[in-house]
């Protein structure tokens, strides 16, 4: 199974919210702008994000709780479903709760901001996808078999979906403890501000953060 992402498809709609301030850089706490951005998004920890962008806690909340819906959708791209198929209530919500655990263990750790707004950020990439790679095939190789040995044959799409679904949950919870993490890497983001004094990172820095968090490549 290939397992691919667009990024420029992405919506990382938490983190164009801009802060607004007056004023030189050297009084906008940039370090601390990108690492509640990344605690708000990725931990559901909102209060200092909220504090910085002047910003209810209410609206951020909600721009997570849609980051973790897009995140589960990604899950579910990765086990083979698609947008169109229908997936059990309980069974979404289950990884929707994986994924919110999960993420709650991203590796960032962060140097303070030079003259530039310029931010350096230590990052362990979280790599579940391919910690589970090999369990996973082996996996589908034996349902597959089940599969062509008519064992599902009077199952409704529901049971079928659950009967395949439910174990792969499994798998993946496996792999909480520990969480498997790449070898750190380091990036640069830089917070500019607009010209009506209000911070924010480009989209580029929203994509090179997003895919520095979470390894969505399959190493063959």
């Amino acid at each position: 199974m290939k397992f691919f992402k667009k990024l420029s498809l992405i919506i990382f709609t938490i983190a164009t919210v801009t802060a607004v301030l007056t004023g030189c850089r050297e009084r906008f706490d940039c370090s601390g702008y990108i690492k509640s951005m990344l605690d708000a998004t990725y931990k559901g920890d909102f209060e200092s994000y909220a504090l910085m962008t002047k910003s209810t806690l209410d609206a951020i909340e909600k721009d997570y709780n849609s980051f973790i819906e897009h995140e589960t959708d990604v899950w579910l791209q990765y086990c083979g479903f698609s947008a169109e198929d229908i997936i059990p209530g309980d069974l979404k919500d289950q990884v929707t709760e994986f994924i919110k655990t999960l993420y709650k263990e991203a590796s960032y750790t962060l140097k303070e901001a030079d003259k530039n707004g310029n931010v350096e950020l230590t990052v362990k990439p979280v790599n579940i996808y391919n910690a589970v790679q090999k369990e996973y095939d082996q996996f589908n190789m034996e349902f597959k078999e089940r599969n062509d040995n008519y064992e599902f044959s009077d199952y409704s799409d529901e049971d079928f979906t659950r009967a395949y679904l439910e174990p792969v949950i499994e798998i993946f919870k496996k792999h909480l403890t520990p969480v498997p993490y790449q070898e750190p890497i380091v990036v640069t983001i830089q917070v500019l501000p607009d010209d009506s004094g209000r911070y924010g990172i480009s989209d580029d820095d929203v994509t090179t953060l997003y895919s520095s968090i979470i390894n969505y490549t399959i190493s063959n």
